[in-house]
């Protein structure tokens, strides 16, 4: 029980993780206070509580799809989210309508993903005999993701810092292009996308299961038997934000022409 603990913390809560240390490089011209953080906080507790009470009536609805359609719906608006304030960032210096948009992201970002864990939690805590074992791998599994996303995070102030700025962009794009393309599965899951031709099988490498293939799915949307769906989706994804990141530049500040000057003697 500790090993499937610490394995399904990895799976379902570190793309929070990894999600939150990403904001923090790349808008890190935004100063996000106490009061943003409280916020944001209480919206996403609100949020999963709300989403939680709501899974009995979601999995009748839709002829038993309304867990799989609701989750993406929360995906594609964090993910959408994301980009927006990413856009706005590049384009204007509202941080106060960055905030909100980053706000909608991380809230609907953290439903989706820490519903599925509290599921599991709430199937086992009722057993005594699993609850030491419980604890004790959400502590490792939260040290575990901090560890990570802490290397991460200095790694992308290097990289940012460095004459390889741009692979922080090319991240960012990944990262975004993943969680959209896993929405696909979820699709396919329910029989709304038929996406049964398999590009290629990688799990002899690394397995989706395995810790490589937790922690590479959360960072890129790794997936080791892709479709063709899933394929198409991210790649169009990630070309999307990188169009988007070369169109919308913050125009350069003009510099002003001196009105004083030599005559030419007449």
């Amino acid at each position: 029980m500790l090993v499937n603990t610490i394995i399904l913390f990895l799976r379902d809560l570190l793309p929070i993780f990894i999600l939150l240390g990403i904001i923090a490089v790349v808008f890190k011209h935004l100063t996000f206070s106490l009061t943003f953080v409280v916020i944001t906080l209480c919206c996403a507790s609100a949020g999963v509580i709300g989403y939680f009470h709501l899974l009995p009536a979601l999995s009748d609805a839709y002829m038993g799809s309304g867990i799989e359609l609701s989750q993406v719906i929360l995906i594609l608006i964090s993910m959408v989210s994301l980009l927006t304030a990413y856009v706005l960032s590049r384009i204007e210096s509202h941080s106060r309508i960055q905030k909100v948009f980053l706000l909608f992201a991380i809230t609907a970002f953290v439903i989706v993903r820490a519903s599925a864990f509290i599921i599991f939690l709430d199937g086992y805590l009722m057993k005594q005999e699993f609850t030491s074992n419980i604890i004790v791998g959400i502590a490792l599994g939260t040290g575990i993701c901090l560890s990570l996303v802490a290397l991460l995070y200095f790694l992308l102030l290097w990289l940012q810092a460095s004459k390889l700025a741009f692979t922080v962009t090319l991240l960012f794009a990944l990262f975004i292009a993943g969680q959209v393309a896993h929405s696909s599965i979820i699709l396919h899951q329910i029989n709304l996308i038929d996406s049964s031709i398999r590009l290629w099988d990688s799990s002899p490498v690394i397995r989706d299961a395995s810790e490589y293939g937790h922690f590479f799915k959360a960072l890129l949307g790794y997936e080791a038997r892709p479709t063709l769906v899933f394929a198409l989706s991210y790649l169009l994804t990630v070309l999307l934000i990188l169009i988007l990141h070369w169109r919308c530049r913050r125009p350069a500040p003009s510099i002003p022409m001196a009105t004083g000057g030599t005559k030419n003697a007449g």
